[in-house]
């Protein structure tokens, strides 16, 4: 059964869900609410975190070393249950390493830690992937944050949302080889 971690600060706060490591609600002190609900009419994710790929391999099908393996859409993170390797009132961490469900379909020893982080009114969400292998893992990562559209109070209004990271890490594309 997931469980949740609250982390919070004068200004935001901030719940994250075992399952997926997934961030479930972004509101701010006076209230408002940020984050995509997650309404399954139209989609049930609020912020998935996409690992070992981003996309979805042709036939649901990857191959690696010449055997194929079965892989979902974004790949198997955000539907797996992390535990929670570190938490404080403004921080949480949690980590993913390799089992036998995910090397059936992903043969590499992992680990994958997602820790979300408040700091005054910035949120930093970081991955970091480590390969536990003797081989070289390929892999994809990638965060699907969803905010509500319209932002809160900005209805009828132009308005944009600008992530402050600079366009890093570069996006390497796959080719079909």
């Amino acid at each position: 059964m997931p469980s949740q971690t609250r982390i919070a600060n004068q200004h935001l706060t901030v719940d994250v869900s075992s399952l997926g490591a997934e961030m479930q609600n972004l509101t701010t002190a006076d209230g408002r609410s940020w984050l995509w609900n997650g309404d399954a009419a139209f989609w049930n994710g609020r912020s998935p975190v996409l690992f070992p790929m981003v996309g979805k391999a042709p036939e649901n099908r990857i191959s690696i070393e010449g055997r194929s393996y079965e892989m979902g859409q974004h790949g198997f993170a955000r539907r797996a249950e992390f535990a929670l390797g570190a938490s404080s009132q403004t921080m949480c961490r949690y980590e993913l390493a390799a089992s036998e469900t995910t090397r059936a379909i992903y043969p590499f020893e992992f680990l994958l830690a997602v820790e979300h982080a408040l700091d005054g009114l910035k949120l930093t969400v970081s991955a970091e992937v480590e390969n536990r292998d003797t081989r070289p893992m390929p892999f994809g990562l990638g965060f699907h944050p969803a905010f509500l559209w319209p932002l809160p109070d900005a209805d009828g209004q132009a308005h944009t949302v600008t992530l402050d990271n600079h366009a890093e890490p570069a996006l390497v594309r796959l080719g079909m080889d």
